[in-house]
């Protein structure tokens, strides 16, 4: 087999500034933009062999491509007085995907000596995918800052809009909108340490779990997406004890411990027919 990327492009800029007091100017801004062109071709060949049957001389030709336009922009503000007992973090961003794609599966005819395609197994697919996303992050201290904290809230949304060609032009829709906070505090009292912490993150499907396009290119072990699925979400905790020597050829201990559970978790599951074949 071989593979080619005949066109490959990429653009953008950056624009940012600083601004504060003195010369540790903390507070900044940065905008980034950044433009990405691709496409790729491959074929493959494979002889298939089955038992109880004739070999099978076949080829598998594909191609792909995708535009995407990045749009980033951060924000950082800082307390001004010389304690600097708190900070503010933003940051937004929306990105535009175009893909495309399509796989051509072949079998060859000894007869004519040409290979030609089946009709019944073409896969491909074309789709837009919007991503809009903001988060916002407060830290803080206070008690001379023996006592620190952070809270974060970030949304997200998430939508796809295109048609699965393999399976007469079937939607691929997929729209989810998701918030996901972050907590964290820490206290110091003496030379010990205590820390706790929250993460909500989410996990979608991709586009190859969503199609519902049947690849027999296993003819005995068969695969399969599912368009109904959405995001899993897992919420993440963790905990720190820490303990710091002065001396000593042991310069401090910490124990941490972290757990996490997964809401509608996103599965693989096979199933065998009575006929030994293979479903995932």
């Amino acid at each position: 087999g071989h593979d080619d990327a005949p066109m490959r492009f990429n653009a953008g800029f950056t624009m940012s500034q600083k601004w504060g007091k003195g010369r540790g100017k903390r507070n900044n801004y940065n905008l980034k933009y950044t433009y990405k062109d691709s496409r790729t071709n491959s074929s493959q060949s494979m002889l298939y062999t089955q038992t109880g049957a004739e070999d099978e001389n076949r080829r598998v030709t594909a191609t792909s491509g995708s535009r995407e336009h990045n749009v980033d922009f951060t924000m950082l503000l800082t307390d001004p007085a010389p304690e600097r007992k708190w900070a503010f973090y933003t940051y937004a961003g929306y990105i535009n995907r175009l893909y495309d794609n399509a796989t051509d599966y072949q079998l060859y005819d000894s007869a004519t000596d040409t290979f030609y395609s089946e009709e019944a197994r073409f896969d491909g697919l074309n789709y837009r995918q919007q991503v809009a996303y903001a988060r916002v992050h407060f830290m803080g201290s206070a008690f001379k800052k023996r006592l620190s904290y952070g809270l974060s809230l970030q949304g997200e949304n998430v939508s796809n809009k295109g048609t699965f060609l393999s399976t007469g032009g079937s939607k691929l829709d997929y729209n989810e909108f998701n918030i996901l906070p972050i907590a964290s505090v820490s206290l110091r009292i003496k030379r010990f340490s205590l820390g706790a912490s929250y993460r909500g993150s989410v996990r979608r499907p991709s586009v190859s779990q969503l199609n519902p396009y049947v690849d027999a290119t296993d003819p005995e072990n068969l695969r399969t997406g599912n368009p109904h699925l959405k995001g899993e979400y897992t919420h993440n905790f963790g905990g720190t004890v820490s303990r710091d020597f002065s001396s000593g050829w042991i310069k401090g201990i910490i124990l941490s411990y972290g757990y996490a559970f997964t809401d509608n978790a996103i599965e693989r599951i096979t199933t065998v027919d009575g006929n030994n074949i293979s479903t995932t």
